[in-house]
């Protein structure tokens, strides 16, 4: 595996649209399409080669799998990873909105933290996050009726609001806290949360299951308690979270919860029991 590295040779002070970049995750590295390719940075089309030093391993020909490295990035990077299909690309610093939106395939690590629209409407492959995300991660983007349908979201800090809005398939795992509305509209998928989530999770949920692994404060009023359940699910992706480095317990013990029963909806809360040795 071989990789291209991208440092800026500028401060970025302005938006920079990197929407464009992800042509590059199709698979073609030669030398002078990389330094040609267009970007937008603030409001003006620029070249790859005008705002990055770019450094290409010596032995990339021929070589089919890549890694992409951007360094030095900042909030105003917006749009890194949006229709990613292939490859890996690894970002060393924070980034703004829609970070691997829209993306089908490959790999996203982000050594930072990102805002808003986290793997809103992507497909497929797998997005990991050593750090913060804002709102709206693996949601639908606005105008959107569908969220995530697919992938994997890692997320070792905290996340905001609205996460897993509309999701219809895949699955986010979140380490520390998440925001308001939780699942909101949920459509089928799963959503692990390990430390607390606010209050309204699960409003209007169809579909797919929700896991708290630490007790909230309140299960909201429109889900039904379907009282203490054993389940394998920790069993199943034992292994799973095992490889993606991603502590879980084995407790196979869950408190279950149907609802949103004000739209009839049959989604499932699952939060962990502690089991007393």
């Amino acid at each position: 595996m071989k990789k291209i590295e991208f440092n800026p040779k500028i401060k970025i002070k302005k938006i920079l649209d990197m929407r464009n970049f992800s042509i590059l995750s199709n698979g073609d590295f030669k030398p002078n399409k990389i330094l040609n390719l267009k970007i937008m940075y603030d409001g003006k089309e620029k070249r790859i080669s005008d705002l990055f030093e770019v450094k290409i391993d010596s032995k990339f020909k021929n070589v089919k799998k890549t890694v992409f490295i951007i360094n030095k990035t900042n909030h105003f990077f917006e749009n890194v990873g949006y229709y990613w299909k292939e490859n890996k690309l690894i970002v060393n610093g924070d980034v703004g909105s829609f970070l691997g939106a829209k993306m089908s395939g490959g790999i996203i690590e982000l050594n930072g933290n990102c805002e808003n629209f986290l793997g809103a409407n992507m497909f497929d492959g797998e997005i990991k996050i050593n750090g913060n995300a804002m709102d709206y991660v693996g949601s639908a983007i606005f105008g959107e009726t569908i969220g995530m349908s697919g992938g994997l979201i890692i997320i070792k800090g905290n996340a905001g609001d609205f996460l897993g809005s509309f999701m219809r398939r895949g699955l986010i795992f979140v380490e520390c806290n998440v925001g308001f509305k939780c699942a909101k509209n949920l459509i089928a998928g799963t959503v692990i949360i390990k430390k607390n989530v606010e209050t309204c999770f699960g409003n209007a949920m169809k579909r797919g299951t929700l896991i708290l692994k630490k007790n909230p404060k309140k299960i909201p009023d429109y889900f039904v308690d379907c009282g203490i359940q054993e389940f394998n699910f920790p069993t199943l992706f034992e292994k799973f979270l095992k490889n993606k480095k991603i502590k879980n317990s084995n407790n196979k013990i869950y408190r279950k919860y149907i609802g949103d029963r004000n739209n009839m909806g049959l989604g499932e809360i699952l939060v962990e029991e502690l089991v007393k040795k």
